[in-house]
């Protein structure tokens, strides 16, 4: 007897970008002071497997983690429009595998792209 095997997935978990938000005020005696804020975003969460094996993202790309049976190609792009320079790169990882964007690729990824195999 043969045992069902289970499906190979791909989950990908994903933040956008951090930015600071920079709030320059006076204080009392009229100098100027500046506080800088990271603005953080939600984790995002996009699962491949082989009924759905690739994704486009038109959004910035900061910190990425490919957990599971993930042997994918992924492409970051300087435009938020899937133009522009690109960087491509390759995982293939059967646990976790995590990402900082600006350490892979000194330019802003404004969009990405990502494929697996199954």
């Amino acid at each position: 007897m043969q045992l069902a095997s289970a499906a190979k997935q791909c989950r990908i978990e994903y933040y956008n970008r951090f930015d600071n938000e920079i709030t320059i005020t006076e204080d009392e005696e009229g100098n100027t002071v500046e506080e800088c804020t990271v603005v953080e975003a939600a984790v995002q969460v996009i699962t491949l497997s082989r009924g759905h094996k690739s994704e486009s993202i038109a959004e910035s790309l900061g910190e990425i983690t490919f957990i599971g049976d993930c042997k994918c190609d992924y492409t970051l792009y300087s435009n938020v429009n899937f133009s522009g320079a690109r960087f491509r790169g390759k995982v293939n990882t059967c646990s976790s595998k995590y990402f900082n964007a600006a350490q892979i690729w000194p330019q802003k990824a404004e969009s990405w792209r990502v494929r697996c195999k199954f």
